[in-house]
């Protein structure tokens, strides 16, 4: 993404603008990315190039810009110099009210709540993979669903309408890629860009398919790739390589699958192509 937005940023310099508009730039990008990109604001604030940089990041606000203008329900609130004000006067002026920016958090102790505060997405992903798994393994339509992965012609002959089973499998992953790709614009990032999955999609097949093809064991594998990403944005306050640092996760998920080989098996159906005898 922020090679994207250098050559953005290049287009609109060959045109001659002499305003830039950036919305939200940083919301895909990594801290080391983040950096680059101030770097070439401040060398085009130099040239003389007005620059409207809108984010919700106060802290980011506070590092890059001249003047401030906070902005509630679409009308204008107030006007200030950087330089004269702060992040706890803003987040007032753009909420209406005094915030607390900072939260006093105690040690968790025996009986006390310690998962609380997540995006209601998180608390859907858990109850979706238990029913997931209760569902396929545990009730007959899952039954005949994964009869269906495995040997169509069988379930046909059974009497299971393989049709309708397809169907049924597409819709429901369709729903499962939708709430995915839902957290990912409105849950982790509040913003949505082109292409902001970034290949997300390849590591979730991936994580399917190192998960032994059942949900319980996506999710664990899901969380060992996540983990390989959020050590791989930890790693970008060294001085290494970004583009090292950003094959991190993709270099877990290609030895995951080498380790784990042909000890994971597809439903031997999977992508084949079914035409009814009926």
């Amino acid at each position: 993404m922020g090679m994207q937005q250098r050559v953005e940023i290049l287009k609109a310099f060959y045109r001659d603008a002499r305003l830039l508009i950036l919305d939200e730039p940083t919301a895909m990008l990594t801290p080391q990315e983040t950096r680059e990109l101030f770097k070439i604001i401040n060398n085009l604030k130099t040239q003389g190039i007005s620059i409207l940089f809108i984010s919700h990041k106060l802290d980011e606000v506070m590092e890059i810009s001249d003047r401030v203008t906070v902005m509630r329900r679409g009308k204008t609130v107030r006007t200030l110099n950087t330089r004269e004000t702060n992040e706890q006067e803003l987040a007032n002026l753009m909420v209406g009210r005094e915030v607390k920016l900072v939260v006093e958090k105690s040690e968790p102790r025996l009986g006390e709540t310690v998962l609380s505060g997540q995006n209601v997405m998180v608390y859907i992903m858990f109850v979706l993979i238990v029913l997931s798994q209760w569902f396929l393994f545990k009730t007959t339509v899952g039954l005949r669903l994964r009869a269906v992965g495995e040997n169509p012609e069988a379930a046909e002959t059974a009497g299971i309408d393989v049709v309708k089973m397809k169907y049924l499998g597409v819709i429901l992953g369709g729903a499962f890629s939708a709430l995915g790709g839902a957290y990912l614009s409105i849950g982790a990032l509040n913003s949505f860009s082109p292409e902001m999955s970034s290949g997300r999609g390849y590591i979730a097949l991936a994580a399917m398919i190192f998960g032994r093809w059942t949900p319980v064991g996506s999710f664990l594998a899901s969380l060992l790739f996540g983990f390989a990403t959020a050590l791989s944005y930890s790693l970008q306050e060294f001085t290494v390589s970004k583009n090292i640092i950003m094959m991190l996760p993709y270099i877990v998920t290609i030895l995951a699958l080498v380790g784990i080989g042909g000890k994971s098996v597809a439903p031997a159906a999977d992508g084949v192509p079914y035409r009814p005898k009926k």
